[in-house]
Parts: structure tokens; sequence; C-alpha cells
């Protein structure tokens, strides 16, 4: 009887794990079109300030600790160094458009 409880028990914890993980997928799921809205509202607004050159509203909308890795010029590490290279290099020079997929 001991060896049946154990191995119920052994069972048990090994099935919950999977029971709570299933549960969160199926949360997360329902939570993807608020995400989508959410990603996309702030992607709006980030580019908006983007093209506008509203630096202001750009910076507010960046981690300060952000990092940017570009191809060609390399990393910028931080909030403040990242706005000087938009107000530097990009302001009035280009435009970019979210696109819908």
């Amino acid at each position: 009887m001991a060896f049946t409880r154990c191995r119920w028990l052994g069972m048990t914890a090994w099935v919950w794990p999977w029971i709570m993980a299933s549960a969160q997928v199926s949360s997360a799921v329902a939570d993807e079109g608020d995400l989508m809205r959410t990603v996309t509202a702030l992607d709006a607004q980030l580019f908006g300030a983007y093209n506008r050159c509203d630096l202001d509203a750009f910076a507010k909308l960046l981690e300060p600790s952000v990092e940017f890795y570009h191809d060609k010029g390399g990393v910028t590490w931080g909030r403040a160094a990242r706005v000087k290279s938009i107000q530097e290099n990009i302001c009035r020079q280009l435009r970019r458009e979210l696109r819908m997929l």
C-alpha cells in the first residue's frame, strides 16, 4: 500500500506542472489580442515620434539602458546616446512606416 501511495504522489508531482503550464498557455493565447494591440499602439507612438523628430516623446518610450545595434555604425548604449544619434543622423532625413501584415 505504501508503494502505491508513493507512486501516486510521484505521478501527481509530475503531472501537476503540465496542468499548470497548459492553463498558462491558454491564458496567454486569450491575451494575445491584447498584447498585439498594445505592441501595435506603442510601435505607432515610437515611430510617430521618430517621424516627427519629437525627441522628447521618443526618449520617453525608451528604456534608460537601451542598447541599439546598427550593422554599420555599431552599438549605441543608453537613452541619451540613442536620442543624440537620431537627432544627428536621422531627423528629417527618412521616415519609417508601420506596415500591417
